[in-house]
């Protein structure tokens, strides 16, 4: 059975070698404290993973819809207020509590 497709333990458009897609973005995603950004950061990576392999052009869009709402999410700041229930305007940190910016003078 080696080498063989297993579509549902280790389908071959997550699998590059001996790494797993899954594995990359648990790695990727270890820093991250904002868990919508993190969930966004990972879709991110897993259609810029598969593209070559499974749905071309269409997983490229699709990373680059995630990326924009990404984007939006961190600059408009709602993610943070919403989760951490910041009362800041002027941070893009996630943190509880206190705005850290605002401690250190920034």
């Amino acid at each position: 059975m080696a080498g063989m497709n297993d579509p549902v333990n280790h389908p071959s458009h997550y699998t590059s070698g001996s790494a797993e897609c899954i594995d990359a973005i648990t790695a990727a995603l270890a820093c991250h404290t904002n868990p919508i950004w993190a969930w966004l950061t990972g879709q991110i990576i897993k259609y810029l993973w598969r593209w070559p392999m499974k749905n071309g052009v269409e997983d490229l869009k699709k990373a680059r819809w995630y990326l924009d709402r990404l984007i939006g999410e961190t600059e408009s700041k709602r993610s943070i207020c919403s989760l951490y229930e910041c009362d800041c305007d002027e941070c893009s940190i996630p943190h509880t509590g206190t705005c850290r910016l605002a401690e250190e003078g920034e």
